[in-house]
């Protein structure tokens, strides 16, 4: 009986055998052999499926892992770690703790807390900051989730890492576009509204019963100056809004400077005359030909004249100077005002 269980025999008669005896025994041969034919089958299906879920992974532009959180050890880390973090992804098979080392310092401490939670609870869903060998930044979020037994424990966990910085800098320039954006617009309503007050004062004075022939000539005045003003705010805004579309084309011609400036100031004069500011010109007596687009040189002049004499309080200085020096012509807007707060000058 030894020599045939030794020689590879899967069971052993003697004769004289009962009838039961050796359907019993031709019985377990047979669930002996379906055993071993359904573990063949479960060895290769799960062979294949492990190869499916490497090639997966390592198609995976982000980083799939899983860990053993008894044992603390990484099972599988896919290629792509070695693209994200910039180093090899041996290295955290061999010290799992490690890449906490790459981690920005405003980051780790909290990340080295919740990594020891999902340690314990197989969950993390956390974003951080790490630092590549060559100093670049990158933001990555990370999630994990455990993989459970039959029995409800946490056998492993699996998680994945994704590079979010492009998404992350989008979201942040929209956010950033939004913002300017609104102050754009509120900063607008309150320009539009501007003339719109007098305007309305003017109005309001002509429908008197019976105004004065003063009255009828100031309200015109008003009225005309207003609304000079406020088509001067409406071209603008579709100024900037050619701008943005890259409808707007510069001319290269050649101007006269002095020209420009000259005209620039006649346009924000009865701006200047309503608040008694006192400007001083001062232009040299030679020409001072450029090249360049006239009507755009006059509206940034008037702009910056318009602004100067705008926020500036009342009974103001404000100066122009042009000067020409090594075939260039330096203009300067000055003012006594407050002038602008940093993010605003941006």
């Amino acid at each position: 009986r030894v020599q045939a269980l030794d020689g590879g025999a899967d069971s052993f008669l003697v004769e004289p055998v009962e009838p039961e005896e050796l359907v019993s025994n031709i019985n377990a041969l047979l669930r002996m052999r379906g055993a071993e034919d359904a573990y063949r089958r479960t060895s290769q299906a799960l062979h294949e499926n492990e190869d499916l879920f490497r090639q997966l992974a390592e198609a995976f532009a982000d980083v799939v892992w899983i860990i053993d959180p008894a044992a603390h050890r990484f099972l599988f880390m896919s290629p792509s770690f070695e693209a994200l973090w910039g180093r090899p992804a041996d290295s955290v098979k061999q010290d799992p703790t490690c890449w906490l080392k790459w981690v920005t310092s405003d980051d780790r401490a909290r990340l080295e807390a919740e990594w020891q939670s999902m340690l314990r609870d197989g969950r993390l869903d956390s974003e951080f900051q790490l630092e590549r060998p060559n100093g670049e930044i990158r933001e990555v979020h990370m999630r994990a989730f455990p993989v459970r037994g039959a029995d409800g424990r946490c056998l492993r966990v699996a998680g994945i890492c994704q590079d979010v910085t492009r998404h992350n800098r989008a979201e942040r320039t929209l956010h950033n576009e939004e913002r300017r954006k609104d102050e754009f617009l509120a900063m607008l309503a309150h320009e539009l509204r501007n003339p719109l007050a007098p305007m309305r004062s003017a109005v309001d004075l002509l429908q008197q019963f019976s105004p004065s022939r003063e009255d009828m000539f100031r309200a015109r005045d008003i009225i005309s100056r207003q609304l000079h003003h406020l088509t001067r705010l409406v071209d603008e805004l579709l100024d900037v809004s050619r701008f943005n579309q890259g409808k707007i084309t510069l001319r290269r011609d050649l101007v006269e400077l002095r020209g420009a400036l000259n005209t620039a100031v006649e346009t924000v004069r009865p701006l200047l005359e309503s608040r008694r500011h006192t400007l001083r010109l001062a232009l040299p007596e030679q020409p001072l030909p450029v090249r360049g687009d006239m009507v755009r040189l006059t509206q940034i002049f008037a702009n910056l004249l318009h602004n100067a004499a705008k926020f500036t309080p009342e009974g103001g200085q404000i100066a122009v100077e042009a000067t020409a020096s090594d075939g260039k012509v330096v203009v300067r807007v000055r003012d006594n005002g407050n002038g602008l707060s940093t993010d605003m000058q941006r």
